[in-house]
């Protein structure tokens, strides 16, 4: 199951083959969102950037923000201004 979504000039799409996978993947969704709105526009253009280079798009988030080990799972332990660690 696929599921398009479209947000604040930034489309995504949801992948997954079941529950679970579809979970982590909107997980991940919304911490990017957090992130992209803690940061100034240049950072929204450097994930761009290293994503049109070959970066996924957490290892871009992890290679900016200096974060080391699986970008997978550090980027959901990282706390946000919100307060919110996945």
């Amino acid at each position: 199951m696929d599921h398009n979504q479209d947000r604040s000039d930034i489309s995504y799409l949801l992948k997954g083959d079941n529950k679970q996978k579809q979970e982590y993947a909107a997980i991940h969704t919304c911490r990017a969102m957090e992130l992209l709105s803690e940061n100034d526009p240049s950072f929204r253009d450097e994930i761009i950037r290293l994503k049109e280079k070959g970066f996924s798009t957490e290892e871009a988030f992890a290679f900016l923000l200096g974060i080391e080990g699986d970008p997978y799972e550090n980027l959901l332990k990282l706390e946000t201004s919100l307060g919110t660690t996945y």
